[in-house]
């Protein structure tokens, strides 16, 4: 059983559940037990990275060469390993959550996460260890940066110019380079959320906030249906599966957000406790929405649309329907139907 390791590495509040001991701690038993001579990081927008960042310092000797890369995103951590030759990567982030969380997630040379049996080993050894009496510091470099952004090039196998494009940054670490990656492709695009400033990642904006989700869902419809109308005219109504689609999506979107709009009035007239099954109940049902618009926009999309314009289309269906804040399902399931067995009756 892991003690600070969670699904996604190690979160919390700087100073508070996430302290300098704990991270200073888990970096040295890293050191004790994988033994890498020089370290990749890379960072997130908010204010508590670089703090971080010293109390990763501190649990490595001054033996372990740490290369601080700055503000990327997750996905070069790889891209860095192998062009740098590095043998171990952290990123500090805490993806998704609100700005006063942070975290530390560990990755391999071969840009992959840490296994469940290895994390729990360097908890273990946490007990054996004590931290070095000297300790290493951090190098700063540019051109991880560089690096990625050159590689995003290479990989970028369409025409962005064919799209008019709305881009989200979420005040996150990808803010800078996607900017730069779409001038560099003459692209038409338009940033929002683009403007961190240390507080203000995930707020009010990404995917994952349920207003700008349900905006999002929305998104989908009009890129199926609309696509669907351009390419096919007034004939659209011989082509009945789509149609179908289409419609799938619209009443999902409607139930959904019906469902969160009377669970934020009903809030407001006594409290969240109050209702707590009821916002359990609009948490399941947005989450089985978001996966039924994904199915019916794919299919829809797949039907229609090929090359280029199906990519452009599956790879935009792919960020309206990012759901990274999952609630736990079962747990829900299991709230809900005790509370109906509880009133022998359909409660919601």
């Amino acid at each position: 059983m892991k003690k600070y390791f969670g699904t996604d590495g190690i979160r919390g509040i700087p100073n508070k559940n996430l302290t300098k001991e704990i991270v200073s701690n888990v970096t040295c038993s890293v050191e004790d037990i994988l033994k890498p001579t020089s370290v990749a990081v890379i960072l997130d927008t908010r204010d508590s990275s670089l703090e971080i960042l010293d109390w990763i310092c501190e649990g490595f000797s001054e033996n372990i060469e740490v290369i601080n890369y700055g503000i990327l995103p997750s996905g070069s951590m790889p891209v860095l390993l192998e062009t740098f030759g590095h043998n171990l990567g952290i990123i500090i982030s805490a993806s998704h959550n609100p700005s006063e969380y942070n975290g530390i997630k560990l990755i391999d040379e071969n840009g992959s996460k840490l296994q469940d049996e290895i994390e729990i080993e360097i908890e273990a050894n946490i007990e054996n260890i004590s931290l070095p009496s000297a300790h290493t510091s951090f190098k700063e470099s540019e051109e991880g940066y560089k690096v990625y952004f050159e590689f995003l090039n290479q990989i970028l196998d369409f025409d962005l110019t064919n799209f008019d494009l709305l881009i989200d940054s979420a005040n996150g670490s990808a803010f800078k380079i996607i900017d730069e990656l779409l001038k560099d492709n003459d692209s038409k695009f338009k940033m929002i959320a683009n403007e961190p400033n240390g507080e203000n990642i995930n707020l009010a904006s990404g995917a994952t906030h349920t207003e700008n989700l349900i905006k999002n869902l929305k998104k989908v419809f009009l890129m199926v249906a609309g696509a669907g109308i351009q390419k096919f005219g007034p004939k659209i109504e011989e082509h009945q599966q789509l149609m179908l689609h289409a419609a799938d999506i619209l009443i999902e979107i409607y139930m959904a957000e019906s469902a969160i709009l009377r669970t934020e009035k009903n809030i407001l007239r006594s409290s969240a406790e109050e209702q707590k099954h009821q916002i359990e109940m609009s948490q399941l049902y947005l989450y089985n929405a978001v996966e039924v618009i994904s199915k019916s926009a794919k299919s829809g999309i797949i039907s229609f649309a090929e090359g280029d314009e199906q990519r452009m289309m599956l790879m935009g269906l792919k960020r309206f329907t990012k759901y990274t804040n999952y609630p736990n399902v079962a747990e829900l399931r299991n709230s809900i139907a005790e509370q109906v067995n509880k009133e022998n009756a359909y409660c919601f």
